[in-house]
């Protein structure tokens, strides 16, 4: 499928990747604390988009958490770099587990000098690919296909003592939609090639002591060398869904799912005509064979409207025990670790930092919902003529990315999760998922109703723009 549509397009790239040495703490299980070397550099990736009268960045960064303060740090810088007001300036991240975290931990305690430092120059790496991206720009056209990836699975396995981990249940729900839009300029060069698909980049486990951006980097890299161009990956709606094959110290593996994932984007994106029109017979050519005679009669592109809005889903709080209880169990377990450490005790490490890691989330949920009240979640869509982004900065079960792309009145729907900053590690887990339990809902903010209320307003909202 395309669409051919006119608009003023650029892509640019600045590297993020940090240095060695670095905090490495993305796993309760790991026993190290800090990244031993780089296997694959990480990036921030930017596309502008302009219809003349409107114009949009959207930053793609290889990391896997954004506060919102960072996050409101990035689009600051990458409004200077780009001269693109605020509001239209949007940040995803790829929320690749084998990067280096941007929030501080009580138990950071290696590599803290090299934490601060890169910390404190990130924004303005990562807005240097907005501006390149503005300078970049040119007449472009814009299409748009869809394929499919089988390398995720619904990760919510039911033991048979009732426990539910993450793992892998084939049984379970999985988004395997891969939707691509495509962007060349007139002389039909690409540009970017964009990707929304759903799975947690968890490949690299706990054994992993390498930066890495999981499978999300290495797709990027053969679209890059195949198509030309530039590529981003939007996370989707991945909150249930993990790989077939993961929490794995072989970075062989995460390597081959982005080879998977990426020669199936190629596939898609090769069929994408994003100079509108058809074929058409000319005449019969004599041969051995009388041979029937076809050229591409290109149509009036029509121009790209980009459309933005924004609104708050008011979302219902789940119940949490008191925040003095779990301060008080979480500052027992850190001094155990931080003993644990002193020691040299591996076995010790490892029993402790998964118990803290699990008591700061408690915490940290605990924390958000003292205020009593709804909690506001913002949602931002932006329309591409038929094509459009839905952005929120939660980990949404792929139940609602589904329903919310089913529901669109856009036939070129990408769903992303792990957008704007903030809302850390807050999983929205359906209405069935919150009655099971497990993982996910056990540290969620959110109550029944929740998700239906998320669905309910991005496709409000993309109904709104499409009448525009």
């Amino acid at each position: 499928m395309s669409g051919a549509r006119t608009i003023t397009a650029g892509a640019g790239r600045s590297d993020i990747t940090p240095p060695v040495g670095s905090p490495h703490l993305n796993w309760g299980a790991a026993t190290h604390q800090v990244a031993a070397g780089i296997d694959m550099e990480l990036y921030s990736t930017a596309l502008y988009l302009s219809d003349g009268a409107s114009e949009v960045v959207l930053l793609n960064l290889d990391v896997a958490t954004l506060t919102e303060g960072l996050a409101l740090e990035v689009r600051q810088a990458a409004a200077r770099e780009s001269s693109v007001s605020l509001d239209r300036v949007l940040v995803t991240w790829t929320h690749t587990h084998s990067a280096v975290p941007l929030h501080d931990t009580p138990w950071m305690e290696q590599g803290r000098e090299v934490f601060l430092e890169y910390q404190s120059s990130f924004a303005a790496r990562a807005a240097q690919s907005a501006g390149e991206a503005k300078r970049n720009a040119r007449p472009a056209s814009l299409g748009w296909g869809k394929g499919r990836s089988d390398i995720g699975i619904n990760r919510r396995q039911h033991l048979d003592n009732g426990r539910i981990i993450t793992g892998n249940n084939p049984a379970g729900p999985v988004d395997q939609e891969v939707v691509v839009f495509r962007i060349d300029d007139t002389d039909g060069m690409p540009i970017a090639t964009v990707v929304n698909f759903a799975m947690h980049p968890t490949i690299m486990g706990h054994e992993n002591d390498k930066i890495t951006p999981d499978y999300p980097g290495a797709m990027k890299r053969v679209v890059e060398r195949n198509l030309g161009g530039l590529s981003l990956f939007l996370q989707g709606a991945t909150g249930d869904i993990g790989p077939v094959e993961g929490f794995t110290g072989d970075l062989a593996v995460y390597r081959r799912a982005g080879a998977h994932l990426g020669y199936e984007v190629c596939r898609v994106a090769e069929g994408i005509r994003t100079a509108g029109g058809s074929l058409e017979f000319q005449n019969v050519l004599e041969s051995g064979a009388p041979l029937g005679i076809y050229k591409w009669r290109h149509e009036q592109e029509t121009p790209i409207s980009i459309r933005s809005g924004s609104r708050v889903a008011r979302l219902i709080p789940h119940p949490v025990e008191p925040v003095e209880k779990l301060e008080s169990g979480y500052q027992e377990l850190d001094k155990q670790l931080r003993l644990a450490h002193q020691d040299g005790d591996g076995d010790e490490i490892k029993r402790f930092h998964y118990q803290v890691k699990r008591a700061a989330l408690q915490l940290q949920r605990a924390q958000r919902l003292s205020e009593p009240g709804a909690v506001e979640i913002p949602v931002q869509v932006i329309t591409l003529g038929e094509a459009a982004l839905v952005l929120t900065p939660l980990e949404p079960f792929c139940e609602i990315g589904i329903e919310v792309k089913r529901r669109s009145p856009l036939p070129a729907t990408m769903f992303c999760g792990y957008s704007m900053g903030g809302y850390f590690l807050c999983y929205l887990p359906t209405d069935e998922a919150l009655d099971e339990g497990g993982y996910e809902p056990g540290i969620s903010l959110f109550g029944k109703g929740s998700a239906k209320e998320l669905e309910d307003t991005a496709v409000s909202l993309l109904e709104e723009l499409s009448t525009q």
